[in-house]
């Protein structure tokens, strides 16, 4: 988490919307009318002190909707599928909700639904890049003067008009809403399970901040509704609640809300055991593939050194009047493990032959240290050498002393061309579709991972 002065300093645009999302959103929009329609009667009597404070409030809102806010971020959040940019969600603006939430409350449902829209708008171009946060923050600016303003007199109606409790519980709402945006608004390229995978993953996140954007204005609102009650919500006589008016209504209330819990427990459960089942899955996954390469790396690697070994041992070596590139050619041919052979006369610090022939073979620093240490009575070591081209994976050389002379040879192959090494590398480059990556690390460095961008 981190202090994050403006929003203006990000790039402005909006995602644009596929066919699907925008029937979506129109649909959305359209819910958002008929509510205005069927709630016009929270609307106060407009007179000058509403219009004043119509207008402070919407004075307000570009300041409180892009300005002073927290942003955090989590490792357990996963990018938008197929666009590269951050999560959205995950800035919370301390006093964005505040202009709206007030405007709902003194005003009613119109002047709250208009400013909402308008911090959505604001906050979609900035923050989270799109078109539904607008409707996200206009139905439910909708929703918080109709509990506010509502005149119902049973408990949970009674509740539900102190501003702190509606606004924290419309959090629900905005979660539900961003889940819907989220299967409509990110690239229609992954699949349905990818992008509800997307919309959960961040959920947590999202809930958090925007709960954190009400529990401010919903204090904000509980003081001036306290403080200033004859000019926060309805003031007409308290009605019968629906389910006070009808035994029908009570029962299909009471059933229906069972029932919802019962569901959504159920729905939770099910998410909580499939993902912990699938993070098992991917774990088991991860494990067998590093111990796969941890047992056939040592394989890799003694076959090299006993392959060099067996090599530097042929008498033909020895023979100063032998033709070595033919016996380096034969050799490899024999056996195609290694990309170069190369003789060295260690005493006159000279190349005697190198098969094949181009491209030119170069000498690393770790090898020029080998042919000392061959010198002093190594006979055989192994290093990890660059890569030719930058961004493919690493090599290793294995170093041999020619027996009975002051030669050494150097076998040296890479990885991503050893046919030793293919299972490896596969299994490693399979991680890429579970978006996960392989790395196999050698003193320190990375000799091969299987996005190339990181090798060495």
């Amino acid at each position: 988490m981190q202090f994050l002065a403006t929003l203006l300093n990000n790039l402005a645009y909006l995602n644009s919307i596929p066919l699907a999302g925008g029937l979506v959103w129109f649909g959305l929009a359209g819910l958002l009318g008929v509510a205005l329609f069927n709630w016009r009667k929270y609307h106060i009597a407009w007179n000058a002190r509403a219009t004043r404070t119509l207008v402070l409030l919407a004075i307000a809102v570009p300041f409180t909707s892009l300005f002073l806010g927290l942003e955090f971020s989590t490792a357990s959040t996963l990018p938008v599928p197929g666009v590269p940019e951050e999560p959205a969600g995950s800035t919370m603006m301390l006093f964005s909700a505040v202009p709206w939430i007030l405007a709902g409350g003194l005003l009613g449902p119109f002047a709250a639904a208009g400013l909402g829209i308008l911090s959505g708008l604001l906050r979609g171009v900035w923050d989270t890049h799109s078109l539904f946060t607008m409707l996200d923050f206009g139905i439910i600016g909708i929703l918080f003067a109709v509990t506010s303003r509502q005149r119902y007199r049973t408990f949970i109606y009674r509740l539900l008009r102190q501003p702190l409790v509606s606004a924290l519980l419309l959090t629900l709402v905005h979660a539900v809403l961003f889940v819907l945006s989220a299967l409509f608004t990110v690239s229609t390229s992954p699949s349905v399970t990818g992008r509800l995978d997307y919309a959960l993953s961040n959920l947590g996140v999202v809930s958090l901040t925007f709960a954190g954007e009400m529990l401010v204005a919903g204090l904000l609102a509980q003081v001036i509704a306290t403080v200033f009650p004859n000019y926060w919500g309805g003031l007409s006589a308290l009605q019968p609640s629906p389910a006070e008016r009808s035994i029908e209504t009570r029962f299909i209330f009471g059933t229906g809300t069972i029932i919802s819990i019962l569901l959504l427990t159920l729905l939770v459960g099910d998410w909580i055991v499939a993902g912990a089942a699938a993070r098992n899955l991917l774990q088991d996954r991860l494990q067998s593939s590093a111990e796969l390469a941890s047992h056939n790396v040592p394989l890799f690697l003694e076959t090299g050194q006993n392959l060099v070994l067996q090599i530097a041992s042929d008498p033909r070596l020895q023979d100063v009047n032998t033709d070595i590139p033919t016996v380096l050619n034969e050799r490899s041919q024999s056996v195609p493990y290694f990309n170069h052979l190369v003789v060295f006369d260690v005493q006159n610090k000279t190349m005697l032959a190198s098969y094949p022939a181009e491209p030119v073979f170069q000498v690393t620093g770790q090898e020029q240290d080998g042919l000392i240490l061959v010198q002093q009575g190594v006979p055989n070591q192994i290093y990890t050498v660059p890569p030719v081209t930058a961004g493919e994976a690493a090599g290793v050389s294995f170093l041999a002393a020619i027996p009975g002379t002051q030669r050494v040879l150097i076998g040296r192959t890479y990885l991503s061309t050893n046919p030793y090494m293919r299972s490896i590398i596969n299994n490693l480059n399979s991680l890429t579709e579970v978006n996960g990556a392989g790395r196999l690390i050698a003193d320190d460095m990375i000799v091969y991972d299987s996005q190339p961008a990181q090798n060495w």
